[in-house]
């Protein structure tokens, strides 16, 4: 809701002070709430993300979830997980399932909330895209 109502103002706003956001292109987080409400108050956008903030939000659940430590093995089981999303949207699900057994049960929720909140960002690692937000930022 608060993505939505954010969309909604950013379009009032313009419209009041007859700005065109007219853009082919919107580029948020990898947050899917954020992307569904970004598609509906501008159709026809396409959505980029960035990995750098998968990585990022990754980072402070591992932390939250007190998972953090020196365990090579598990940090690199965590890497794998983050790194299906270079993988071809055919080929996430099943690669996903393949990993998801190798990963501790300690971890479970992480899993789940990668599962659950993030999505593919394959199609924005595409020629022409920057990898960060530093080249609009100044």
């Amino acid at each position: 809701e608060q993505y939505d109502w954010l969309f909604e103002s950013l379009v009032d706003f313009a419209v009041e002070n007859e700005i065109n956001l007219n853009s082919p292109k919107i580029i948020t987080d990898f947050e899917l709430a954020e992307i569904n409400a970004s598609q509906y108050a501008f159709l026809g956008v396409t959505n980029k993300t960035y990995f750098f903030y998968l990585e990022q939000n990754a980072w402070k659940r591992i932390q939250c979830y007190g998972l953090a430590r020196t365990d090579a093995w598990f940090s690199l089981k965590i890497k794998y997980l983050l790194a299906l999303a270079f993988l071809s949207p055919q080929k996430i699900l099943s690669a996903f399932n393949i990993l998801k057994p190798e990963i501790s049960e300690e971890a479970k929720n992480l899993v789940l909330w990668l599962e659950e909140t993030y999505v593919l960002v394959y199609e924005s690692l595409g020629l022409g895209i920057p990898r960060t937000q530093n080249a609009v930022e100044g």
